[in-house]
């Protein structure tokens, strides 16, 4: 995976690039796993934690804020 700015994947995630959301979750996840291996109690919930977290960011990509 090559190494695209957040200022340049962000737009594109936004309007519905499979490729850039697919980057920014993956740039992310490892920081996604090492917080919730905080909070977690075993390595499944920590792997649930994790999946869910990025599960509802992708489906958030673009939404509205407003």
């Amino acid at each position: 995976m090559n190494s695209v700015p957040d200022a340049q994947l962000i737009p594109d995630a936004v309007d519905g690039d499979p490729a850039a959301i697919e980057q920014l979750l993956g740039k992310y996840h490892p920081s996604v796993t090492r917080f919730a291996r905080k909070f977690c109690a075993t390595p499944e919930d920590v792997e649930d934690a994790v999946q869910e977290t990025l599960w509802i960011a992708a489906q958030r990509i673009g939404a509205s804020l407003y």
